[in-house]
């Protein structure tokens, strides 16, 4: 529920007055089921996430809005009864209608819905005498209005799915086509909930747990290959609807409620409604609404039953009418087999971005999306053999000149034309206005689709109410919401995409995201980074649902707000004069592992809703400090000769085939790796680094420095193959391009090169030279890299980085130094060892005749001491390392770990260990109790300072919270969409943050 909790801060319901999908008048009811609305809203997708509704549900019935339908199962004293002469559904009762009777009437080409309580204990059925003293541990309040009956307590789910899930079973074994599951609102009735743990609760809390009891109602249905219809609970729909496969509903008339039931409609859902108290007109307004509505005379003390002496009148022909139902897109995807795309499914982009189209690597990509024109069957055909989803991209909202369909039919196209785009040649907007002319045009490019084999299309220019070259010249009636009849031609769409089998992607449209989330099966976007609108996405995320974005050039926050938010982002360089095309001759930098084992599966999997929870850079600093001071070396060659079982962790290369297999069999590993060179060995895709090499006169390959927003994306993918590997800290080598010549020089050259690093530029004017804008940015992109280490658990080890690791001698967990001692120069590392960080420093010899011993005072110092023989800072291959500094016999011997990260090292404090000849003096053993006083005050002080907020917050603050905390958590809604291609009119990012362009080789 925690987590339920925090996914709620970022969600609050629309209370709409007209409904989008059917342009009907609706009213929201106000009060008590309006509450609530933003914790039921992220139960949504934690429960279907949870119990793997998303993928896993099998084919079923579809009730069609038009079904003349005949009840079986309840209405009079007796149960039910009706004729099923020309009806083409039947309710039948689980219990008493026996499997003859249902087999019978599916020979009749009926389908069948079966009728059980879920949330009640009636006396009389045979499976609760069977198993009563079960039944009865979570019976509480009884039933005022219904004799041997008793509510469930909601509270206890496992109990009460033991009980209920024979009865889904028994259903799906007597050939029931779909199940009508009765009370299930005990969140709405005080005879229920105020006899269990939610009395005095929250309605939310109350809704939160009727939320997910249905929802795995819902999940059990759907493995079994049942339809499920909601009864009753009409304040939960909006959180329920995608969920359920059609309503059924008691006296929505009666209470004036109808309008409640208008999102299952909108979605080509069936309502079945009966009302006991008909009037003149009762049929007129479930007529209007499209309800398929029965009604009786009821009992003369009694509105809930219908007197015997009569019998149902129903307001629909039941007669020469067939089941021709609209499949509705629920967020499970099961649309006629529509292929769900993944959350983390690595995709590439054939379709759109460049000037002449699309250009990607598909390599190990499963999602390609491809033009749905440029690309032939073949084509296609060839991509879906290599296992690969292919989504095919049109234009749903634009006149295109240079389109076959469009020349072989140009009069009807050009009459459906209402304004030229002022960013693209060549292209004209049609007007949604004309729906019948729209449709015409656009339906055979649906069946295109299918016809080449596509499984998803990506539907361009579907926000035309936003932008005024077209909003401004709709033959819209005066007064006509442009949104609505925009949001009506969308729903369209997804419903032809659904009957052809096709998933579909909103593209853009930022601002119906509410309204049509729950229609669309994943989103693609420009530029919500840039615009700082990706939040909006989240109603996708948080349902599961893939999100794919593209940003026209590379952020200095490079990929973290997209893994944050669960988003599968692409960047690149843009034109020079454009923001809505990358430049020809660049790539795509992506914010994913292009990984032929990522993104196999099909079923999404649920974004977190908030980034996970990670320690400051100061935690994890302090941490491996406290742990780790002994090190075994496997990195840059060498000798294998220490104990690597006794040694409090080891330093090998992120490349290292042995790497894994040392974290999974329990070794703290530090990966090491360069953070300012090429390196030979690494997978990175070789365009990519190409675009990055500086072109020096000596042998190292120097990566460009100026290009900051690119080398990020880069050393991200490198960062994140550390933390999945399970190392728990980076060693970053070769970050001193300012201390060598040609580095600067080259550096230096890309600065004056380009015109368009403004921000660079003026720091180089401001600099007294080359070298030392250089450093500011080394400087920089160091910071950049500790921080990201740090959200992703890693602490941070610097390399032969001794004026970095000064300047960063708070942030980072220690240094690496190479012949420091033997050339003097660990003074450099003075303030690194102030701060209290270690110095490793590997001291290479070329004869052993040459090798020192070592000094007592060396760890006295921070400094640690490994030396060897071999030659500059490589030992040789069969050295034995020579450690001045004692192994700790404190900790715990290696376990088998998971290959995840570790984000804190050892839970446990290791004790001091003995003393010896190369111990840490009593001075420092002093130090460190000192720190452990000064941390154990300062944590006191937090206390007294927390316990004194606590009262102040509730004596003076509280209610004011509770009563503003509806109006400030709901996400940032803009009434309208930035369009697909920003236009120049729109507002550029501040100056004082330009973002860095990648240069082109």
């Amino acid at each position: 529920m925690q987590a339920i909790w925090k996914a709620a801060i970022h969600l609050q319901a629309v209370q709409r007055e007209e409904d989008p999908r059917t342009s009907k008048k609706i009213v929201v009811r106000k009060g008590r089921h309006a509450v609530g609305k933003t914790l039921v809203a992220a139960v949504v997708a934690a429960s279907l996430a949870a119990s793997g509704a998303l993928a896993q549900t099998q084919d079923r019935v579809s009730i069609g809005t038009n079904m003349p339908w005949a009840n079986l199962a309840w209405g009079f004293e007796g149960g039910g009864q009706d004729d099923t002469d020309g009806a083409k559904l039947v309710l039948v009762d689980l219990f008493d209608a026996s499997n003859e009777t249902i087999q019978s009437l599916k020979s009749q080409g009926k389908i069948i819905a079966c009728y059980f309580s879920g949330g009640t204990l009636e006396t009389w059925r045979d499976d609760v005498n069977e198993n009563r003293d079960a039944w009865e541990s979570i019976a509480v309040g009884d039933m005022s209005e219904w004799d041997g009956e008793s509510w469930l307590d909601i509270t206890k789910l496992e109990e009460l799915q033991a009980v209920m899930e024979p009865r889904f079973q028994l259903a799906a074994d007597k050939g029931c086509d779909a199940v009508e599951v009765d009370n299930v609102d005990c969140y709405d009735n005080g005879e229920c909930f105020k006899e269990t743990s939610l009395k005095g609760k929250s309605r939310a809390k109350r809704m939160a747990a009727q939320l997910e009891y249905n929802l795995w109602q819902t999940s059990v249905s759907h493995e079994l290959g049942l339809s499920i219809g909601l009864k009753n609970c009409l304040g939960m729909i909006d959180e329920l609807e995608p969920s359920y496969d059609f309503a059924m509903n008691e006296q929505c008339g009666e209470y004036e409620e109808c309008d409640m039931l208008a999102p299952f409609l909108g979605s080509g859902k069936a309502v079945l409604n009966v009302e006991y108290s008909p009037t003149a007109t009762s049929c007129e307004d479930a007529q209007e609404l499209g309800i398929m509505r029965k009604t009786c005379v009821h009992v003369e003390d009694d509105d809930g039953l219908c007197s015997n002496e009569t019998s149902w009148t129903n307001c629909f022909d039941d007669i020469g009418v067939t089941s021709a139902p609209t499949p509705a897109p629920t967020k499970s995807n099961a649309t006629m087999g529509a292929v769900a795309i993944g959350t983390d499914m690595p995709w590439a982009n054939l379709a759109w971005g460049f000037e002449d189209g699309g250009q990607d690597d598909t390599g190990d990509a499963k999602l390609v999306l491809v033009d749905l024109f440029d690309f032939s069957i073949e084509q296609i055909q060839s991509y879906k053999s290599q296992g690969k989803i292919v989504a095919c991209y049109f234009s749903g909202g634009t006149l295109e000149d240079w389109r076959e369909d469009v020349n072989e039919n140009l009069d009807a196209w050009e009459s459906a034309v209402a304004g030229e785009m002022s960013d693209w040649e060549g292209e004209a907007w049609l007007d949604i206005g004309k729906l019948d002319e729209l449709q015409a045009l656009m339906e055979p490019r649906f069946r295109l689709a299918a016809e080449k084999g596509c499984d998803a299309v990506e539907v361009d220019n579907v926000d035309c109410y936003a932008n005024s070259d077209c909003s401004e010249n709709l033959s819209l009636d005066d007064g006509a919401d442009a949104k609505a009849a925009q949001i009506e031609y969308n729903l369209w769409q997804t419903s032809m995409s659904h009957e052809l089998g096709l998933s579909i992607a909103l593209k853009n449209g930022l601002g119906m995201i509410d309204e049509l989330e729950a229609s669309y099966d994943f989103a693609v976007n420009e530029q919500c980074g840039v615009y700082d609108e990706c939040d909006l996405l989240a109603p996708f995320i948080e349902n599961g649902k893939a999100v794919l974005n593209v940003e026209y050039r590379v952020t200095d926050t490079g990929c973290t707000d997209a893994e944050n938010l669960g988003m599968m982002r692409k960047m690149c360089e843009p034109v020079e004069d454009g923001e809505g095309l990358c430049a020809d001759g660049g790539s795509w930098y992506n914010c994913f592992a292009l990984d032929s084992t990522v993104g196999n599966s099909a079923s999404p999997t649920v974004a977190p809703s908030a980034p996970p929870s990670t320690s400051s850079t100061s935690d994890q600093s302090t941490r491996f400090v406290d742990v780790y001071t002994d090190w075994g070396l496997l990195a840059y060659g060498g000798g294998e000769e220490d104990d690597l079982d006794e040694l409090s962790f080891v330093i090998e290369d992120l490349r290292s085939d042995r790497l894994a297999s040392l974290v999974t069999s329990g070794h703290r590993m530090v990966c090491s790796f360069s953070a300012g060179k090429v390196e030979a060995q690494a997978d990175e895709a070789a365009s990519v680094v190409e675009d990055l090499v500086l072109s020096t006169s000596s042998s190292d390959a120097w990566l460009d420095l100026s290009q900051l927003g690119a080398l990020k994306v880069l050393m991200n993918a490198r960062l994140q193959t550390a933390a999945q590997t399970g190392c728990i800290a980076v060693d970053l080598g070769d970050l001193n391009c300012a201390d060598s010549t040609e580095c600067v020089s080259a550096v230096a050259d890309k600065l004056d090169a380009s015109s368009s690093r403004r921000r660079m530029r003026r720091r180089r004017a401001q600099s007294e030279d080359e070298q030392e804008a250089v450093a500011a940015l080394q400087l920089e992109f160091a910071q950049w890299l500790v921080a990201r280490s740090n959200e992703l658990g890693l602490a941070v080890g610097l390399r032969n980085a001794s004026s970095l690791a000064g300047d960063l001698a708070d942030e980072i967990a220690f240094a690496i130094s190479f012949n420091c001692q033997a050339s003097g120069t660990c003074d450099a590392y003075s303030s690194l060892l102030a701060a209290g960080k270690p110095l490793l420093d590997l001291e290479v010899y070329e004869d052993a005749s040459q090798m020192p011993t070592c000094p007592s005072t060396s760890t006295s110092d921070g400094i640690y001491v490994k030396r060897c023989v071999g030659s500059g800072s490589s030992c040789a291959e069969d050295a034995s390392y020579n450690n001045c500094f004692t192994a700790r016999s404190d900790l715990t011997p290696p376990t088998a770990s998971p290959t995840t990260p570790d984000t804190g090292g050892p839970s446990e404090t290791p004790e001091t260990p003995d003393k010896g000849d190369n111990s840490p003096s009593s001075d420092g053993l002093v130090d460190a109790s000192f720190r452990s006083a000064t941390i154990a005050l300062m944590v006191i002080v937090f206390l007294l300072l927390a316990v004194l907020g606590i009262f102040i917050y509730r004596t003076y603050f509280r209610r004011e919270l509770v009563v503003e905390r509806s109006f400030t958590q709901r996400p940032r809604v803009k009434s309208a969409a930035p369009p697909r291609r920003p236009p120049p009119s729109k507002p550029a990012v501040a100056e004082a943050e330009p973002c860095y362009a990648l240069e082109q080789t």
